[in-house]
């Protein structure tokens, strides 16, 4: 580095224990009137000289000004190279109001396709996911399984539906035929009764017919017949109806009977299409065949989306790069920064905003420049008055300056 020599020179304490500090050295100078011989004036200097020789407070200081005008050298460097820019992209918009339309056209409608496909992206990324990510993971995991799947749950939720309706069916039967019989049951009892009734109305008739006979001594033998008839005729009646609820009860039990066969048989199949259609339904976290669908459809419109999504970067980056190669021709500074923004070249109240925003950071960069050399120029001057007294190190500050005064004044 330019400034070594200095730097070591700080590091290292002098002999009266400096520790880094400094003082400057005009502060213990004294005002000294010169006459015409000049003698008290060489005298003020070898005083000076010794002083400065005597506690160091020159050199130190010296040396943290060089460092001062580094410091402030890198930084001037640094506004400038941002300045050069800043300047070029204004070069760059002057150079783009200049052309005519029929250069413009071209590049604007490249442009506009830029612009579109941002649009189009911007849209894809706001559309709200549809699935979640473990739900797409999984979709995508089993694609091919997938649609056998919800065919596969469509048609056992039918075969379900169609088990409950025969579960229903027999249940209903059941019953039936359990009221049936009960029904039955309750009308032998009725027709017990009625032929205890029946005997009981014969016995009391032929017990009146015998005492009519014995106290008023008529013939009984007709109305006897008569009674006896009725009463077989009714009895006849009760009992093949009695008859036929006992067929009716053994035809009930043999129906319930194997309805509750069927019922059971019905239920075994009811368990097991109904554990497929809970495993298929936990697997892929639904309800039913309805939510699979709508699951798999939206992974399928996530998909193309997806596709849509990276076809429209592939032309992005292809209309980028082309507007970059069509801006390049035109031996722009900076081809990309347009590229990456077209709105700019869309927009002439955009690109008057970004050319006023230019020109106002190229001026505080000009403004920033000229503070520097001013205080850079300050600090020349001031070391160039503490290395008067400084001998030998004098010239090789003064080399120094030279080439740092060389490196901030370009030609």
């Amino acid at each position: 580095m330019i400034f070594d020599f200095f730097r070591k020179k700080r590091k290292q304490p002098d002999e009266d224990g400096w520790d880094g500090g400094y003082a400057p050295l005009w502060s213990q100078k004294e005002s000294v009137s010169v006459d015409g011989s000049g003698v008290e004036r060489r005298t003020a200097e070898r005083m000076t000289a010794q002083s400065v020789r005597k506690n160091g407070t020159g050199r130190r200081h010296v040396v943290a000004l060089c460092e001062e005008i580094i410091d402030s050298s890198r930084e001037l460097e640094n506004t400038r190279g941002e300045y050069q820019q800043v300047t070029s992209q204004l070069n760059d918009i002057m150079l783009w109001k200049e052309l005519s339309d029929e250069e413009k056209t071209p590049i604007l409608e490249t442009a506009r396709q830029i612009q579109k496909l941002d649009e189009t992206r911007a849209q894809l990324l706001k559309n709200e996911k549809q699935l979640s990510d473990t739900q797409f993971a999984q979709m995508q995991e089993e694609e091919d399984e997938v649609p056998a799947s919800v065919k596969r749950l469509k048609s056992n939720e039918a075969y379900l539906d169609a088990i409950k309706r025969d579960m229903n069916y027999l249940e209903g039967e059941k019953v039936e035929w359990t009221i049936l019989k009960q029904e039955c049951r309750r009308e032998q009892i009725m027709l017990r009764r009625i032929a205890v009734l029946l005997l009981a109305l014969f016995s009391i008739a032929v017990l009146v017919l015998l005492v009519v006979r014995y106290y008023m001594d008529y013939d009984i033998q007709l109305m006897l017949l008569i009674a006896a008839f009725i009463t077989t005729l009714i009895g006849a009646y009760v009992l093949l109806k009695y008859q036929d609820c006992t067929k009716e009860i053994k035809r009930c039990d043999v129906n319930c009977n194997q309805a509750i066969l069927l019922e059971n048989r019905v239920k075994l199949k009811f368990v097991n299409i109904k554990n497929a259609v809970d495993y298929t339904c936990e697997k892929y976290h639904v309800k039913n065949s309805y939510e699979l669908t709508y699951m798999y459809e939206r992974f399928q419109a996530a998909v193309k989306e997806q596709e849509r999504f990276k076809q429209t970067n592939d032309d992005l980056i292809f209309y980028t790069d082309r507007l970059t190669g069509q801006l390049e021709q035109l031996h722009l500074f900076d081809a990309s920064f347009w590229a990456h923004d077209p709105g700019l070249l869309l927009d002439e109240r955009k690109m008057s905003a970004v050319q006023k925003e230019f020109t106002v950071r190229r001026q505080k960069l000009r403004d920033n420049m000229e503070d520097s050399l001013t205080a850079i120029d300050s600090m020349k001057k001031e070391v160039i008055d503490n290395t008067r007294y400084m001998g030998e190190i004098s010239e090789q500050v003064k080399q120094i300056l030279q080439k740092i005064d060389e490196l901030n004044h370009p030609l």
